[in-house]
C-alpha cells in the first residue's frame, strides 16, 4: 500500500498560497524598484536645472525667466516630494506583504513537516512489516526442515 498523506489537499492549497503571496510581494518590490528609478531620474532633472539656473544667473538673465526657471524647481520639488510620499507607503505596503508571505510560507512549512514525519512513520512501519514477514518466512522454513 503506498504512502499517502490524508492532507494533502491542504498542503496543496497551502503551496498556492505561498506562491499568489510570493508574487505579489514581487510586484510591490518591482513597483518600488519603478518608484527609485524615477526618483534617481528627478534627482538628475534636478541637477541639471541647477548648472542651467546658475548659467543664466551668471550671464544676467531678465527676471521673467528666472520666475519660470524658480517656477519649474517648485515643480519638480513637488514631484519629488509626491514620489517620497509614494516610497513609504511603498515600503509599508513591502513589509505587510513580506508578513503575508512569511505567515504563508511558514503554515506550508508546518504541514510539509507533518508530511514528512508521517511519511518517515510510514517507511519504519513498512520495514518492520517486511522484517516480520522475513522472519515468519524464514522461520517457516526452518520449521519445516
Amino acid at each position: 500500500m503506498p504512502f499517502r498523506f490524508s492532507l494533502a489537499a491542504v498542503l496543496r492549497l497551502r503551496e498556492s498560497v505561498v506562491r499568489r503571496e510570493y508574487l505579489a510581494l514581487e510586484k510591490v518590490l518591482q513597483q518600488i524598484a519603478q518608484l527609485e528609478t524615477e526618483a534617481a531620474r528627478l534627482a538628475q532633472q534636478d541637477e541639471a536645472q541647477a548648472k542651467a539656473r546658475a548659467v543664466e544667473l551668471a550671464r544676467g538673465t531678465p527676471a521673467y525667466h528666472l520666475q519660470c526657471l524658480g517656477e519649474c524647481e517648485r515643480e519638480l520639488q513637488r514631484r519629488k516630494d509626491a514620489l517620497a510620499s509614494k516610497r513609504k507607503e511603498m515600503e509599508l505596503k513591502r513589509q505587510q506583504q513580506q508578513q503575508a508571505y512569511d505567515q504563508a510560507r511558514q503554515k506550508h512549512e508546518l504541514l510539509q513537516g507533518m508530511r514528512q514525519r508521517q511519511l518517515e512513520t510510514y517507511q519504519r512501519d513498512a520495514a518492520r512489516r517486511e522484517q516480520k514477514n522475513q522472519d515468519d518466512l524464514f522461520l517457516a522454513r526452518k520449521g519445516s526442515e
